[in-house]
């Protein structure tokens, strides 16, 4: 069975790492972290399902979360006012 929730954690705005595709369980949460990439980000969501609302992640940040209550796989990319970007998948089940 998959988490109820998971973590997206960002590093390093040239060099982003850390799990960019996870899966959860209805109801559950991502979580967004931006660690210590020293720029905001933004998190920009694609396709269908909606993807919730998350608002801009500051630097450094304990994370901003978005609740996932409908299945489905949410596509998204996080852009930096560096440039980087990270593009990533969350399947809730």
């Amino acid at each position: 069975m998959a988490p109820i929730s998971a973590t997206v954690n960002i590093y390093n705005p040239m060099t982003p790492f850390g799990p960019q595709h996870v899966s959860i369980t209805v109801g559950g949460t991502v979580t967004f972290n931006n660690v210590n990439s020293g720029v905001p980000w933004t998190i920009i969501p694609f396709g269908s399902p909606a993807f919730p609302i998350v608002p801009l992640a500051t630097s450094p940040s304990s994370g901003t979360t978005a609740v996932f209550t409908v299945p489905g796989t949410y596509e998204y990319v996080i852009n930096g006012t560096v440039p980087f970007t990270l593009h990533g998948f969350i399947v809730v089940m």
